[in-house]
């Protein structure tokens, strides 16, 4: 293993050459392989992961973010206002819990 020579990778079609090259051989992987159900089932748990994750950290992650607003303009309500970002951060590790188990449940079946 070593680096390839500039002659071959032209040859080869360049960067799109080896994508392609890339693609072809995952494709004829997943053909070839008698487990593609099981890949199936890690790549649907990975998305489901993902969109857990991001959706868990957009909503709740928002809510801190101007809860951390709301105390300088309100400092009266600290106490209040803290509770509420304690709140939203015990909701993101719960759906991520979620999404987490879910996602463990799929690679199981």
């Amino acid at each position: 293993i070593g680096p390839a020579s500039p002659a071959q990778v032209k040859a080869a079609g360049g960067v799109f050459g080896t994508l392609r090259r890339l693609t072809d051989s995952v494709i004829f992987n997943l053909r070839t392989t008698r487990q593609l159900d099981r890949f199936i089932r890690y790549i649907l748990a990975i998305i489901v992961l993902l969109i857990t994750i991001i959706i868990s950290f957009r909503t709740f992650g928002r809510n801190i973010t101007k809860g951390i607003e709301a105390i300088g303009r309100n400092p009266l309500a600290k106490v209040s206002i803290q509770s509420m970002i304690v709140l939203n951060v015990i909701m993101i590790l719960a759906v991520t819990l979620g999404g987490v188990i879910l996602s463990l449940v799929i690679i199981s079946l």
